[in-house]
């Protein structure tokens, strides 16, 4: 099946999937009102856990295991008791498409806007006012214990039904965004990414953390790179069409070119530099799940994901004299706040200032 085959057949289910990271492991939460049938059907599932902190099942991210979800609901719910998908849900999807949001995007946004509906399902969501919007999002913050950057979340699509696709602004124009926690970016000390990527024996597993260290690639980054996007004559990386549609050039590690080498003369892609098992592109699941494995086998305890080394190298540009600026350029930012997030994670400005103290002639 199709993933969004999937989704709509689980949406019929009255059940959402939401990639989370919960442990330092990227797992799907399962989304659905209360409904012992499909509680039981969950607990078959391999992997499965129960979350305390999301107050939600959890279970491993692969396909197979949504597939095999949507084959045993089908086999025992009645398909005459089916949710059926609202009838603007059709536009909607077709307007995420027109404004060539990601497919991330759309997903995420298509997710949270069925939960959305199924909260007011019998209303009619053209009549809901600002206070019944409001009401929604703190049940979601109460009861299923959203975290701010998902209730941002929800409230952006929701938002886009009521300003893009329905032209009615007024709705949600004034509904205030969750408060952001101000978390500094997670990082890895040059030593511990040492010992990390000496546990790696596989040329591919290899190459693929050593680029997005090298570079400060995002994981979808890495794994969406074309062979065409390696500029040996320049030594550069051509990143296309990344977070905000933009493109950039970042530099080409020696060390990396080296082992780029042996792995191509190892595997010989075709088009995307890291091929999954069919000839797409690598997942990023994949990517996640070797560094989480690495780490584990250097007995590294810090926290921190395959997106720490996007922070470490940033933190370690910084700690090595690069200007911020240049360190903007290179990450993608579009907003210097951004990036200067990096310069609290090191003290190395601070041990460059002399205290007035030392200049008294005492």
């Amino acid at each position: 099946m199709e993933s969004t085959e999937i989704l709509t057949r689980l949406a019929g289910y009255g059940i959402s999937p939401v990639s989370i990271e919960h442990r330092n492991t990227v797992w799907i939460k399962l989304v659905y009102e209360k409904n012992d049938t499909i509680t039981d059907l969950v607990k078959t599932l391999a992997g499965r856990r129960w979350s305390n902190t999301h107050k939600a099942w959890l279970i491993p991210r692969k396909k197979s295991l949504l597939e095999e979800l949507v084959t045993k609901l089908d086999a025992k719910i009645p398909h005459a008791k089916l949710l059926p998908l609202p009838y603007w849900f059709a536009d909607y999807e077709r307007e995420l498409k027109l404004r060539a949001y990601s497919h991330n995007t759309k997903k995420n946004y298509s997710n949270n806007i069925l939960i959305f509906a199924r909260y007011f399902k019998g209303s009619n969501l053209a009549e809901l006012t600002k206070a019944d919007v409001e009401k929604f999002l703190e049940r979601m913050h109460d009861e299923r214990h959203y975290s701010p950057s998902s209730m941002n979340g929800m409230l952006n699509a929701v938002k886009f039904l009521y300003e893009k696709v329905w032209n009615m602004p007024q709705v949600v124009y004034k509904v205030s965004r969750s408060k952001m926690p101000k978390q500094l970016p997670k990082f890895f000390q040059q030593n511990e990414l040492e010992r990390i990527f000496a546990t790696v024996e596989n040329v591919k597993h290899k190459v693929i953390l050593y680029m997005a260290y090298s570079a400060g690639l995002r994981v979808s980054e890495v794994c969406r790179l074309k062979l065409t996007d390696v500029l040996r004559q320049t030594m550069t990386l051509r990143i296309e069409a990344a977070k905000g549609k933009k493109d950039r050039m970042v530099m080409l590690s020696p060390k990396l070119l080296e082992l780029l080498e042996v792995y191509y003369k190892r595997y010989r892609p075709k088009y995307w530099l890291f091929e999954g098992p069919t000839g797409e592109p690598y997942s990023t699941r994949s990517a996640q799940l070797i560094f989480h494995r690495a780490k584990a086998a250097a007995h590294v305890s810090r926290k921190g994901s395959i997106h720490s080394l996007r922070h470490s190298f940033a933190t370690h540009l910084l700690e090595s004299g690069i200007d911020v600026r240049i360190i903007q350029e290179l990450l993608g930012h579009k907003d210097i706040r951004t990036t200067l997030l990096y310069a609290h994670t090191t003290d190395v400005s601070k041990r460059r200032i002399n205290s007035p103290l030392d200049k008294l002639k005492i």
